[in-house]
């Protein structure tokens, strides 16, 4: 039961971080995606996740084309 609860918390977070990714596409107009990071889905677009490689909290190997593999959703 208790895993039924957490896939069902983690099936609405990924929906509601697509909703934010077309949300945050239409407002800016820069591409975002939807990436799972720490278990968490988190927005962010190709100029975050180099500041997120500079900073460390993501590996060097995580490039533009494994960012975009790894993606739950894109937004073009």
């Amino acid at each position: 039961m208790v895993k039924f609860f957490k896939s069902l918390v983690l099936y609405m977070r990924c929906q509601w971080a697509t909703r934010r990714a077309e949300r945050r596409k239409v407002k800016t107009g820069v591409p975002q995606m939807v990436v799972m990071l720490g278990g968490q889905p988190k927005v962010i677009s190709q100029q975050e996740r180099r500041e997120l490689v500079r900073k460390g909290v993501l590996s060097r190997k995580f490039n533009a084309r494994t960012a975009r593999r790894m993606s739950i959703h894109k937004t073009t």
